[in-house]
This record gives C-alpha cells, sequence and structure tokens, in this order.
C-alpha cells in the first residue's frame, strides 16, 4: 500500500522496470534410451542447464498396437509422473496419478479445454488412434507445476514417467479388449529462457553463499486406492495440506470391459458411486476427518449430491464450463468412440461415472504459498467416513493434495519435503 492510502496514477509514474530476455524450445534428451514404450515401461527425459520453465515440458509420440482401442488423453496412460532433482525423488509416492490426473481434469476443464487441446487426445469425439501423433502436456499434481526451475544450482534434473498397463485404453462396443498400446518416434522439449543480464543467477549465487536455500513450491497428490471399509485412512505427512480428494471405484475397475451406455471413459478412469436415487436423503456419502475436525463441519450431508456443490466450489470462478462432473454419451449402444454422437450433460452422470469429490480444508490456495493445514508434526492421518452399502462396496480413491517443497542449499543439496 502506498503512504496515506493514496495510489499514484500510471501516467506520474517515472520509473521503467525490465527484466528481459528470450525464450528458446529446446529437444531434450532421452536418457532412458529407446525412442519407444510399451505398457509399464519407464521413460526417463534429461532437462538442460539453465532457468528452464517446466510448465512448458512435454513430449509427443506415434500411437502403435491399436487397431479399435482409443487413447483419452495421454496422461491416462502415465501412473507415476516423477522427477529426479540433484538425486532426489520428487512424486514417486504417487503410482495413482494417473487416477488422480483424470479427476482433476474432471473438476476443473471443461470441455472446450479438451477441444483446445486436440493433439493431446483428451477430446472424447477425437481421441488418439493408430499411426496419430498424440501430445502429452497436462500434468497436474506432478513436478511440472513448479513453473521456473533454476537446474544451474539443482544440478543434473530428469522427468521419470513410469507408464501404466492397457487397462486405460477406451474400448468401443465391438472392440477387442485384449488389445495393447505402443508409443514410438518419441521426442521431447522444454522451454529455457535466456536472461539479458546476469542479476537472477548472481542473486540466488548470493544467497546460497549465505546459506540461504533456493525453494520451490509444487503442488502434489499422496494417493492410494483401498477397499472401501466405511472408515478409511491414509497417512499424509505434509506442511500444507490444500484438499482431499474421495472418488469411489467399481471392484472390479482394472477389468477391462467395452464402453456402458452414456459412458464416456471407461471403468478404469470412472469414478463410479453406484447411486441412482437423489432422494435417499443421507444414506449415502463421504466426509473427511483431520485430527478430530471434520470437512465438512457437519460430517455427512443431506444428499451426496452435495458432494457435486462442494467439489465445484474448489473452481467455481471461471466464466467457462469449468468441469465435467456431469458429462455423458447419451448412445443407447454405448459406444461413444463409434457413433460419435454428442456428447451432452446430466446431473445423474456425477453419480454413475464422475463421482468425483474434493474436500477443501485449506484457508487460501495461492500460487507460491502454503496456506493450508500443517500435518508435518502430530498426527498425519487423513479419515474418510463412509455412509452407506452402495459406496462401502466399491474401491475408494483417496488422495491428499498438498503443496511440497523442493529445496536447494550451496553446493548442489538438494531436500524434499512433502
Amino acid at each position: 500500500m502506498e503512504s496515506e492510502g493514496r495510489m499514484m496514477p500510471k501516467a506520474l509514474k517515472t520509473t521503467i522496470k525490465r527484466f528481459g530476455g528470450q525464450r528458446r524450445r529446446v529437444r531434450l534428451t532421452l536418457s532412458s534410451g529407446s525412442t519407444s514404450v510399451t505398457p509399464n515401461d519407464i521413460l526417463r527425459i534429461r532437462l538442460p542447464r539453465g532457468l528452464v520453465d517446466l510448465s512448458t515440458f512435454g513430449f509427443t509420440a506415434k500411437v502403435g498396437g491399436v487397431s479399435g482401442n482409443k487413447i483419452m488423453g495421454g496422461h491416462t496412460l502415465i501412473r507415476r509422473m516423477g522427477m529426479t532433482i540433484g538425486g532426489v525423488n520428487v512424486n514417486f509416492a504417487n503410482n495413482n496419478w494417473n487416477h488422480t490426473a483424470h479427476a482433476m481434469n474432471l473438476a476443473s476443464n471443461g470441455l472446450e479445454f479438451d477441444k483446445g487441446n486436440l493433439m493431446s487426445g483428451m477430446y472424447p469425439l477425437d481421441a488418439a488412434a493408430l499411426n496419430d501423433r498424440i501430445e502429452f502436456n497436462y500434468f497436474p499434481l506432478s513436478p511440472m507445476g513448479m513453473g521456473l526451475l533454476w537446474t544451474e544450482a539443482t544440478g543434473e534434473c530428469e522427468v521419470d514417467i513410469a507408464f501404466d498397463g492397457s487397462e486405460p485404453l477406451i474400448v468401443p462396443v465391438g472392440g477387442d479388449a485384449t488389445e495393447t498400446w505402443s508409443l514410438s518416434e518419441i521426442f521431447a522439449y522444454v522451454d529455457v529462457i535466456d536472461l539479458e543480464d546476469d542479476a537472477y543467477p548472481k542473486a540466488v549465487a548470493s544467497a546460497l553463499a549465505r546459506g540461504q536455500a533456493y525453494n520451490k513450491s509444487v503442488e502434489l497428490a499422496t494417493a492410494v486406492i483401498q477397499d472401501n471399509t466405511a472408515t478409511n485412512s491414509v497417512n499424509v505427512s505434509t506442511g500444507c495440506l490444500d484438499k482431499v480428494l474421495v472418488a469411489p471405484k467399481l471392484s472390479t475397475y482394472t477389468t477391462r470391459q467395452v464402453q456402458d451406455s452414456q459412458q464416456v471413459y471407461n471403468d478404469y478412469l470412472d469414478f463410479q458411486s453406484g447411486i441412482t436415487d437423489m432422494s435417499g436423503g443421507n444414506a449415502e456419502g463421504f466426509y473427511v476427518q483431520i485430527g478430530g475436525v471434520s470437512f465438512p463441519q457437519y460430517g455427512h450431508g443431506q444428499n451426496f449430491a452435495e458432494l457435486a456443490q462442494i467439489t465445484r466450489s474448489c473452481y467455481g470462478a471461471s466464466p467457462y464450463n469449468y468441469n465435467k462432473l456431469f458429462i455423458e454419451a447419451p448412445d443407447a449402444s454405448g459406444s461413444l468412440l463409434t457413433n460419435e454422437v454428442a456428447l451432452t450433460y446430466d446431473k445423474d452422470r456425477f453419480f454413475t461415472n464422475n463421482a468425483v469429490c474434493l474436500f477443501p480444508v485449506g484457508a487460501f490456495h495461492e500460487d507460491g504459498s502454503e496456506g493450508g493445514i500443517d500435518l508435518s508434526s502430530g498426527s498425519a492421518v487423513i479419515q474418510v467416513f463412509t455412509q452407506g452399502s452402495t459406496l462401502i462396496a466399491r474401491k475408494v480413491l483417496i488422495a491428499g493434495i498438498h503443496k511440497s517443497r523442493v529445496s536447494v542449499r550451496a553446493g548442489q543439496v538438494v531436500s524434499f519435503q512433502t
């Protein structure tokens, strides 16, 4: 704030600030060797030295192995999206990353987002197919959320990607559920920023020399898929818990099936509550408890539908269609990819296919700041309480979404705090 509460008009300001540079898109080295991968392979990609913009990281590949199956977004094929920074593993604990990424896509991105990213295969009516070039560029809850990283200070950095099996493939009616997939002709890239002067690297070097740390904040998730026992728990030791994700999965979600009626994705990716009647009062639902405090404060709500509104409130500031919680394919035959019928929205689809429940627990969610619950000392247990036999008969995805911190000290000494 300026003195005496007065704001100086821009026209009267005389100071001009400049901190310029140029942006270079560079091709990256695949340190894992091969330019092809198949299910359950690992791809390692070395990052360059300098000021690297991780938000621009991505890789492309040619799709093979499938004849009728489709890939609904490259992110669905990735089981673990990690990074090694100066020898320290970041985000290696989340081996359900594609499930958390798909949940975030449903909760925070509308169809317009998918249409504007067609090369990724995310748009259901133009999913990636045989011989397509597919772009991997959607990495929520991953180290790519750090933004700009000065790798001269951190030492060698590699992106470490562990792929899933064939379960994420979308099988249309009449399709072959035994098909697998492959990717070939992989090349990766990222933007490197060359600054006009050396003020920034000098400032970082000076801070490190004085014993200070170079810190980067990143939003990640600690996730598990468990049998629903009515009272489930997961241990998340973190200094900043922002949200808790709870979403039901079919107990047979790993068994590959063709698309069902009105199903946009598949059983492996869907979050199916099994609830069809919204008039059931408080007979079905979830709530979260941390350190004896309930979220929401009153525990179970009046109806499972209330959880859709709690989830919407996490990303409700956008003026656009900002979620796919209610998306459906209005096709009685159950094959979106065969008939390519128009996508529509229906409130019942939240229960049947897209039951992503996000509970905001942290007070503030600004980028680069830590305004969530500190679970780094004392009890770090998140409890999830389930009400209703339909939900208890399923498995449940539970994820603590938290701000983590990568810290670098002099001598390229790196540490990682969840």
